[in-house]
């Protein structure tokens, strides 16, 4: 069947737009299986059969990719099931043209006991450059950047040594320097490190401190958001440092923060 639909896509790029055409020569090549591809398409076959693309493939090439792609999703004896779970679901989606959202797909597959690995990350102990290094850890979390220093502060290291070490990598797009903030585009996978929790501990002491001295001005405020951002991500230990800072509770920082302002 197959075979024949590709032939007939040959045949309507060959006619054209001319319809007699199309029907002498589907004439003259007739099978079986013309009759039945041409009956379940529009009055005008040969216009359909011109939009549509038939791709080879290999049957065996096709089952190797998926047991490829299984490995990197979930481990033994996850796959079958997730293969399971996926063909019958997406089977009835093309019998019933749906469409499907990925989270819906995988809290299915979560409830039904299958365990995903983790999404990838990797360690950033090979950069050169420890301040590079740390910086990108911290800056990836940071919504608006973070003054430059309070980075170094954090780093234990100097301005100078910060804006020098990040300057030299700024000209990649990745790292951006504007009015005394270092900021870094959104980039995957994420970094981790072994030593984060701790690294984030003394940057959102530096960060706080740094609010408390310009409370008054436009520079401090805004770095209330950066203080909560990283903190909500991974390291719920900042919490408790922020909110001793700031005296509030856990079920009001939202809305402390929603209606809070300086003076």
């Amino acid at each position: 069947m197959l075979s024949a639909l590709e032939r007939l896509c040959r045949i309507a790029v060959e006619a054209g737009e001319d319809q007699q055409k199309f029907t002498r020569l589907v004439s003259l090549e007739q099978t079986p299986a013309f009759d039945t591809i041409l009956g379940r398409l529009s009055t005008a076959p040969h216009r359909s059969l011109l939009s549509i693309d038939v791709t080879p493939f290999d049957p065996a090439a096709l089952t190797r990719d998926i047991k490829i792609l299984l490995r990197h999703l979930v481990r033994q004896p996850h796959r079958e099931p997730l293969y399971d779970l996926l063909f019958k679901r997406f089977h009835k989606g093309i019998e019933r043209r749906l469409t499907f959202r990925v989270r819906d797909v995988l809290a299915e597959a979560r409830s039904a006991g299958v365990e995903f690995f983790s999404p990838p990350t990797f360690e950033p102990d090979k950069l050169v450059d420890p301040i590079l290094a740390q910086s990108l850890f911290i800056l990836q979390n940071c919504e608006i950047g973070l003054p430059d220093q309070v980075l170094a502060g954090g780093l234990d290291c100097t301005v100078q040594a910060l804006n020098t070490c990040l300057s030299r990598d700024s000209g990649c797009k990745l790292l951006a320097h504007h009015d005394a903030l270092w900021a870094v585009a959104p980039f995957q996978p994420r970094l981790t490190r072994r030593d984060g929790p701790v690294l984030f501990q003394r940057v959102v002491r530096h960060l706080l401190e740094f609010i408390r001295a310009n409370k008054q001005n436009s520079s401090g405020w805004p770095q209330v958001v950066t203080a909560f951002f990283p903190s909500r991500h991974a390291y719920t230990n900042c919490w408790a440092i922020i909110r001793r800072h700031f005296r509030i509770r856990r079920c009001n920082v939202r809305s402390w923060l929603a209606g809070k302002r300086p003076g």
